[in-house]
């Protein structure tokens, strides 16, 4: 779909930092330095992506990922026809056609398929605060462009959700709070010096808990949780996850344990639909 299977971390504190974040916590875990990961192209539609997210209580420097996506080499991009914006207003509650997911917390193909495929979104970015009440979260929304060479940005910091924009792409991937598409997200798990981030509880969202976005205008989108699932970083298929979805929706998603080798292996993603 238009993007090649490669992933980086972005760093965001100095081996300083992250050296006294060790030691001072005794408990919790530390973040953040720079990694590269490579990653295996291609989809596994048949293969069940199983994983396990189990606590993590013992010190260790953790780090936070971002994707990093690059063009396939398919030569210079399509430009892509504008959606027209679908105002808030104009979105009507309705009562939501259930999708079957699979049980348990393991991710699988078959998930992100279910979700259903929808057109390219363009439109501008609103967004101004990202409010989950399960957890207590109330961040703001941080815009971030990933231009045709594939970087997705770090994330401003320990406090704020990022917030991608992937009109630019032929693909058609991600999406607007309050238009359209699948609202791509990240947030840090932990910081070093700090502890938890702004996601580190995002594992306690069940399926109908409420996360909203609150727009530039005041405007509430709420969207309410249908999974959270964990898979391994090298079986992320970034093309499914981040694929703009027919119904509007949002995609949380954060590092998760097991830490081991300079990065956490896990990834978990919790993603919703819009409900109003």
């Amino acid at each position: 779909m238009g993007l090649a299977a490669v992933a980086a971390m972005a760093a965001s504190c100095s081996g300083d930092a992250r050296s006294s974040a060790t030691t001072a916590m005794a408990s919790a875990r530390a973040t953040v330095q720079a990694t590269a990961t490579a990653f295996p192209t291609g989809r596994s539609s048949s293969t069940t992506i199983v994983a396990t997210d189990t606590p993590v209580s013992e010190a260790s420097p953790t780090v936070e990922l971002t994707p990093y996506l690059a063009p396939r080499g398919k030569g210079p991009v399509t430009p892509l026809a504008t959606a027209t914006p679908t105002s808030s207003a104009a979105f009507v509650p309705h009562a939501l056609t259930p999708i079957a997911f699979s049980p348990g917390e393991g991710l699988t193909a078959a998930d992100l398929s279910a979700r259903g495929m929808g057109e390219n979104v363009k439109g501008t970015f609103r967004g101004e605060r990202v409010l989950i009440p399960k957890i207590g979260v109330d961040a703001p929304m941080t815009y971030h462009k990933v231009g045709l060479d594939g970087v997705m940005p770090q994330t401003d910091g320990p406090d704020d959700i990022a917030f991608y924009d992937f009109s630019d792409w032929y693909s058609p991937l991600g999406g607007f709070p309050g238009i359209g598409g699948n609202v791509v997200t990240v947030g840090l798990l932990d910081f070093a010096g700090r502890g938890p981030a702004v996601l580190f509880d995002l594992r306690k969202l069940v399926a109908g808990d409420l996360v909203r976005v609150r727009l530039q205008d005041g405007t509430l989108i709420t969207y309410a949780i249908e999974f959270n699932k964990v898979a391994p970083f090298d079986s992320l298929d970034f093309d499914a996850l981040f694929g703009t979805t027919a119904e509007e929706s949002i995609t949380l998603y954060t590092g998760a344990p097991p830490f081991a080798g300079g990065s956490y292996q896990n990834r978990r993603i919790a993603w919703g639909r819009r409900v109003e």
